[in-house]
C-alpha cells in the first residue's frame, strides 16, 4: 500500500481503490468467464430484481440474481472460490449457504410467475490458473436450501409475533 493510495482512500471514502495488478488480473478472469459462458450470460438479464408479495406472512421478497434468463429457464450466480473443482466446491457452497440463496432465487422467480428449471453457479476458482467451472443444483441441494430459507422465515414471524428472538430462547 503506497502513500498515494492512502490519500486516494482518504480523498474518496466512498470509492473503492483498485490496484492495476487487481484490474489486470479481474479483466483475464472476466476473458475466462467470457469464452466459456459468454453465449449463456450474454443474451439473460443480469442483476436484475424480482419483488413477491406473501399474503401468508405479509412480507414482500426479493431476489436479485446474478444472471436470469427467461427463455432458457436458468438461474445462475457468480462465486469466487477457494474450490478449484466440482468436488471442492460442493464441500463449501452448503457452508456459505450458496444452496439457500439458489432455493430463495428459484422459488421466488416460480412466485413471481417466471419460468426457472434450472439454478446453479458458475465457480471462479480464486487461485491461478482461474479455470471458470459450472455447477448445477441437484434437486436434494434444492431442498436443503428451500428448508434453510424457511425455517428462518418461520423464525422472522415468531419474532414479530412475540418480539423474542430464537437465539434469546
Amino acid at each position: 500500500d503506497t502513500v498515494k493510495a492512502g490519500k486516494q482512500r482518504d480523498e474518496n471514502p466512498d470509492k473503492t481503490i483498485v490496484g492495476q495488478g487487481d484490474i489486470k488480473e479481474a479483466k483475464e478472469i472476466a476473458r475466462k468467464v467470457d469464452l466459456i459462458y459468454g453465449d449463456y450470460i450474454r443474451p439473460a438479464y443480469k442483476e436484475v430484481s424480482f419483488f413477491h408479495y406473501d399474503e401468508p406472512t405479509g412480507l414482500t421478497f426479493k431476489c436479485r440474481p446474478d444472471i436470469y434468463d427467461k427463455n432458457r429457464g436458468f438461474i445462475l450466480d457468480i462465486k469466487s472460490s477457494k474450490a478449484t473443482n466440482h468436488r471442492e466446491f460442493l464441500r463449501v457452497l452448503e457452508d456459505y449457504d450458496y444452496d439457500l440463496s439458489a432455493a430463495w432465487y428459484f422459488d421466488t422467480l416460480k412466485l413471481c410467475g417466471y419460468p426457472v428449471e434450472i439454478a446453479g453457479w458458475i465457480v471462479v476458482p480464486k487461485e491461478s490458473p482461474n479455470c471458470p467451472f459450472g455447477f448445477y443444483m441437484t434437486d436434494e441441494l434444492l431442498e436443503k436450501g428451500r428448508s434453510k430459507y424457511q425455517k428462518l422465515i418461520g423464525e422472522w414471524m415468531e419474532y414479530l409475533a412475540t418480539g423474542v428472538d430464537s437465539l434469546f430462547k
